[in-house]
């Protein structure tokens, strides 16, 4: 059975994700895969050099955002109610989902931003054409919701994604990692998906399995974290000290791993070469398994 990552960070997700674009899609090559996304932290900045890279290795390229969804509205900044936003993963199906895309994330940086790029449920509604979105990672709002033990916002949540984006355009994210919350979660999403929804089964990708990358990015996590839990110290300062833990194996657990932020939205306009149409859905996706009754 052919697999195709559709959830995927490089380099470009600051302080997160470690993956050389060109060394990614070559990997993934190496492996036989049909497709392969991106899908960075709020930011299309590597959206160009890495559909060239991919279609340079006969890999088709899927371009996507792994944007942040405001508590709230876009456009309220209060910290205690604010300062907190979920992760929500979409995908270009076609050239008018890639210029919502770029929609999305500009107003994000540019209108939203608020620790994070950020938009509100009214912005994606009103740019949801063209896209598909999935029920997203441990940090996105429906696995929070499971997480949190709360069935009723749960399905609230789903049948919001599943009135915005359709039966055909919105799939459960199923992932598989050695975290234990993942298993009741990926339980629940089972369960909740027996009604019909498609199912989705992926990993999140940060780094290739070559790079040693548990050291990278805890190296990649230690200064994101005090840039956020300490934004008024130089990232600089001590920073060897707290490396050392890292490569000690005393690093933190439990990090929300949220990506870094520009001033700026650096997305490309115009169009996006030769972005298949519908048709061309199930090599965009890969394999995904529907949940019947």
């Amino acid at each position: 059975m052919s697999f195709a990552h559709l959830h995927v960070h490089t380099e470009y997700s600051i302080l997160d994700g470690f993956s050389n674009i060109k060394n990614l899609v070559k990997r993934a090559a190496e492996l036989e895969m049909p497709a392969l996304a991106i899908t960075d932290h709020g930011t299309m900045f590597g959206v160009v050099d890495f559909y060239h890279a991919a279609k340079d290795v006969g890999v088709k390229p899927i371009i996507g955002v792994e944007g942040y969804m405001a508590a709230r509205g876009m456009k309220d900044r209060v910290p205690q109610f604010d300062k907190r936003s979920s992760h929500l993963l979409l995908l270009a199906e076609n050239q008018i989902g890639y210029q919502n895309l770029l929609k999305i994330t500009s107003a994000a940086q540019l209108e939203g931003f608020y620790y994070f790029p950020r938009i509100d449920h009214d912005f994606l509604a009103a740019h949801s054409e063209g896209l598909i979105a999935t029920s997203g990672c441990m940090a996105a709002e429906i696995p929070r919701a499971i997480n949190q033990g709360n069935l009723e916002d749960t399905k609230k949540k789903i049948d919001w994604y599943y009135d915005v984006f359709g039966p055909d355009n919105f799939f459960l994210e199923l992932q598989e990692h050695d975290i234990p919350e993942l298993l009741d979660i990926n339980k629940a999403l089972l369960e909740l998906g027996q009604g019909g929804l498609g199912g989705n089964p992926g990993n999140l990708l940060h780094s290739r399995n070559d790079q040693q990358p548990w050291l990278q990015l805890g190296h990649l996590f230690v200064i994101q974290t005090i840039m956020q839990e300490y934004p008024h110290v130089d990232a600089r300062s001590g920073l060897s000290q707290h490396i050392s833990h890292v490569q000690g194996g005393q690093g933190k657990d439990g990090q929300d791993q949220q990506g870094g932020t520009h001033d700026q939205n650096g997305d490309t306009g115009g169009q996006l070469p030769s972005v298949e149409p519908r048709e061309g859905l199930p090599d965009q996706i890969g394999d995904l398994v529907f949940l019947k009754h």
